[in-house]
């Protein structure tokens, strides 16, 4: 139980700090990248007999960067939605894309698709309604594009987790997990930097100090929010259809009533309901 209160810990965390961003003036997109060079360090660490060419020999290599590159985008429209929506519609939005795994998983492992998952399904595209629901909200009143965000994080977050899921059965072997782990940070690293670079260039972006120091606050939880969950369910103590809904419901919980208390975030009852759906959702997907 205590890697599983880690995981929900340092995955709530994540939506928090992007609120922390906004509050501070901290440039989002430098700041992510800063945060995948943390990862990246921190990976290194995990990786055992470190080998640049044994990477780039993996027959996945190619998926890995092209999956960095979807991760920085997702990562930072996630952090768009935490600044326009609030933290708890990020956290709805970001954690109810596991339904795409679970509905990929039955199409193409063949994998038991009940009436519950069904259920859970058409709670979390409720939930990601209801709880992004905003009446007349001049924050995007000039952009109706913004609109869109929380959906865009579902749908992207959800895609990743299963194309992740696709590379991890059919491509990374276990003993593969840590480097595939280090090559997706990495990838993700280099997309963001080149980007940053044509920025700089052009005189619109740079880093800043308070960046770095945002970046690798954003950095550690976001690396040990993976660490900790894989460590839960290698452990055993629990079954994974147990410990995904815990850690998924555990990270909704502690951002919305972080972000009420702290932030003084306002919901409307329809956010509290979206809220609501989500959370049986998330029951349902596992029954």
């Amino acid at each position: 139980m205590f890697n599983i209160s880690l995981a929900i810990i340092c995955a709530a965390l994540l939506v928090i700090i992007f609120k922390f961003f906004e509050r501070y003036h901290i440039n989002t997109f430098p700041a992510i990248i800063v945060n995948y060079a943390t990862c990246t360090f921190i990976a290194y660490f995990f990786v055992d007999n470190f080998s640049f060419q044994k990477i780039l020999s993996t027959s996945w290599i190619g998926f890995a960067f092209m999956l960095g590159a979807i991760f920085i985008s997702i990562f930072f429209l996630t952090s768009q939605t935490a600044k326009y929506f609030g933290a708890s519609t990020a956290a709805v939005s970001m954690k109810l894309g596991l339904i795409f795994p679970i509905i990929f998983s039955a199409i193409i492992y063949h994998e038991s698709f009940s009436n519950a998952k069904i259920i859970g399904v058409a709670f979390a595209l409720i939930a990601v309604v209801l709880s992004s629901w905003k009446h007349n909200d001049r924050t995007y009143a000039h952009n109706r594009l913004v609109l869109f965000l929380p959906a865009i994080v579902f749908l992207g977050s959800g895609a990743c987790d299963s194309i992740v899921q696709f590379m991890q059965k059919t491509y990374v072997k276990d003993t593969e997990s840590p480097v595939f782990t280090f090559a997706l940070f990495l990838a993700a690293l280099a997309a963001g930097f080149s980007v940053l670079t044509m920025s700089f260039f052009r005189k619109k972006s740079g880093i800043r100090f308070r960046e770095i120091i945002g970046g690798i606050a954003l950095g550690v939880p976001n690396y040990f929010s993976i660490h900790f969950l894989l460590k839960a369910l290698n452990q055993g103590d629990f079954n994974s259809s147990a410990i995904f809904p815990v850690v998924n419901i555990g990270t909704v919980a502690t951002a919305t009533i972080f972000s009420l208390f702290y932030f003084k975030e306002k919901l409307s009852l329809v956010n509290w309901i979206g809220l609501a759906f989500a959370i049986i959702g998330i029951i349902f997907m596992f029954q």
